[in-house]
Parts: structure tokens; C-alpha cells; sequence
């Protein structure tokens, strides 16, 4: 086992090589400036896990540029608690449909939060992964199928908390669409939306009802052709992540043109709060469409209806994360050398 550093936070990987293991989250560093301290020192990588355990402490300085934890922080602050962190999987294992859950409400808790997940690391892109390994199993738990009652009603829960988050913030980015964007590209995005939210809204019927024949054949008469959702979800993951030479407007991509929301100066918050929203969007989307394939289709595995959506997920993430992490490196360089 080892120690690391990566994107301000400090990480102890067991039993592994480069590729596979797991990894623990030692601290948090955006609350802690200076110096972290860790129970397990770093042994060396041929040490079996039978031989790690030790309690001797030691400290690490982490070297953190303060600007970008000040940037963090201005937006709201990071998730803290160990509930929140990077979600760790062991080598081969698919993530937990409750765990997964969880950790998307620690990330889109807060604007700060949010963007600590977009960057400077891009978990965001590995998140991708993480979706589409719990995907089955989260559709089976929504409806109440092969999980205990609290687990189910937990991971319910969350996506109503997710599901909130993005309609408190629907309204001011499509008036910032609106209002920002070319009428043809703002249209774009509007019509591609549209049965993304008449999905959801299907969707949230549906699944709290429980494996029930007639709730399922509402959902599915209220979303069908399924073609359209699945179309449009792709356009739009596409258009976002700067692939769709129509998402354009004067060389500009629609994040950098929400990054200064009409303004002479740079709108973090603005930019960051249209992130989080297109990411949920597309999101619970995904998960609505890989729930029609299980519960109307009968698909056992995966979510064959979405064969891209994990190259789709990466690349949007990759575009978000790029678009975060230049503000952060904004921010930081308007604060000056002191």
C-alpha cells in the first residue's frame, strides 16, 4: 500500500497496483490548510494487507494554491463528511446502487461541492463508471425490487433530493438560455430538453408505486416512442460537451458563453449552478430511460437502449470539468501573487 496526493486531497491506496485496489480518503483538505495526518503511514507496495496495520501517525504537508480553495468555498464549500467522498470501489466491484446515490447528494449539495466534483481532478468523468455499474441495480431498488425496505427507501429519497435540486435551478438557466444564447441555439436546447422533463416527470410517477403492472404501462404510455427521450439525450449530452459544431455561438461553447451571463466579468456561481442542472438533467434522464428498458422491456442487464451512454457521460464530464477548472484557474490568477 501507498500514499498519494491528488487535487488537494490526500488518498491511501491498499493492496494494489496502479490500476486496481481501492483507495481510502484521508482528509478533506479544504479544511485543513496546511498539514493532514494520517493513522496509516505509507508501507511498501509489496506489503500484504495481513502485514499493513500499524498506528503510527504521520504528517504530510499538502501545498495547496489557496485561491482555488477560496474559489471552492465562495461557492459554497466541499463535502466534508467521509459519506461524501470519492466513492471507492474494489477491483471488479459495481458500485452500490445506495452508496451511489448518496454520494451524488453530497456532490450536488452545494455549488462549492459541485464544482470540488468537477474538478481539478475531474472526478466527474469517472463517474460515467460509476452510473453505468449501478444503473441495473438502482432502477431494481426504485421500484422496490431486491433490496430491504430502509435501503429502498433511502436511495428513494435521494433521487427525490437529486431530482429537486435540478427544478429549483431549471427555471434561471433556461432564462439564461434565453436570454444569452442565439435564438436558433437557445431553441436547440430548449426542444431537447422538453421531453427530457416529460420523461422525469413520467418517471417520478412511476417508480415510487413499486413494481405495480399498471404504473408501469402509464410510465410507459406517458414517454413512448422511448426514441424521442433517447434522441435527445444524445443531442444534448453531445451539443453540451462541445461535439455539435450547431452548439456554437462566435467560437464560443454555450458554457463559456454562461460563464460571464451577459456580464463584463466572470459568473462562477452562474456557470456552476447551469453544471449541476445539465448534469442531473442528463443524469436521472439516463437512469429514466435504463428504467423503461428494465421494467417495460424486460432487459436483465446494463441498459441496452443507451449503448453510448458512458462515452456520452465521460466526454460531458471531461467538457464540465475543463469548464470548472478554468474558472478556478481565473480565479486564482485575478488574486494577485499575495
Amino acid at each position: 500500500s501507498y500514499t498519494y496526493y491528488s487535487g488537494g486531497v490526500l488518498y491511501h491506496k491498499y493492496c494494489c497496483d496502479d490500476h486496481s485496489g481501492f483507495d481510502l480518503r484521508v482528509v478533506d483538505s479544504a479544511t485543513d490548510s496546511q498539514f493532514s495526518s494520517q493513522s496509516n503511514p505509507c508501507m511498501p507496495r509489496t506489503q500484504s494487507c495481513a502485514e499493513r496495520h500499524s498506528t503510527r501517525g504521520v504528517s504530510l504537508p499538502l501545498g495547496r494554491k489557496r485561491g482555488k480553495s477560496l474559489a471552492v468555498k465562495a461557492l459554497g464549500g466541499p463535502p466534508t463528511s467521509l459519506a461524501s467522498t470519492k466513492l471507492v470501489l474494489r477491483s471488479g466491484d459495481a458500485p452500490d446502487p445506495e452508496d451511489f446515490m448518496r454520494h451524488m447528494s453530497d456532490v450536488c449539495n452545494t455549488l462549492g461541492a459541485f464544482l470540488a466534483f468537477c474538478g481539478p481532478d475531474g472526478e466527474i468523468v469517472g463517474a460515467a463508471f460509476e452510473l453505468v455499474g449501478a444503473i441495473f441495480g438502482l432502477v431494481g431498488a426504485l421500484f422496490g425490487i431486491g433490496k430491504p425496505d430502509p435501503v429502498i427507501e433511502a436511495i428513494r429519497a435521494a433521487e427525490k433530493d437529486l431530482m429537486g435540486r435540478m427544478l429549483a435551478t431549471s427555471d434561471d438557466v433556461r432564462q439564461a438560455e434565453q436570454t444569452l444564447l442565439h435564438e436558433a441555439l437557445a431553441s436547440l436546447l430548449d426542444n431537447a430538453q422538453e421531453p427530457l422533463r416529460q420523461l422525469l416527470t413520467a418517471w417520478g410517477t412511476a417508480y415510487p408505486q413499486g413494481n405495480d403492472p399498471s404504473a408501469i404501462a402509464s410510465f410507459k404510455h406517458a414517454v413512448d416512442p422511448i426514441s424521442r427521450p433517447i434522441d435527445q439525450w444524445t443531442f444534448l449530452a453531445q451539443c453540451l460537451a462541445g461535439r455539435n459544431p450547431d452548439c456554437f455561438l462566435g467560437g464560443q461553447s454555450v458554457f463559456t458563453i454562461l460563464l460571464n451571463d451577459g456580464q463584463n466579468f466572470m459568473r462562477p456561481a452562474a456557470l456552476i449552478g447551469a453544471l449541476r442542472y445539465y448534469y442531473l438533467l442528463l443524469q436521472r434522464s439516463a437512469v429514466a430511460i435504463c428504467g423503461y428498458g428494465r421494467m417495460v422491456l424486460g432487459s436483465q442487464d446494463g441498459c441496452p437502449l443507451m449503448p453510448s451512454m458512458k462515452e456520452d457521460l465521460e466526454k460531458l464530464g471531461q467538457a464540465m470539468s475543463d469548464a470548472a477548472k478554468g474558472v478556478l484557474d481565473q480565479w486564482t490568477s485575478s488574486l494577485g501573487a499575495n
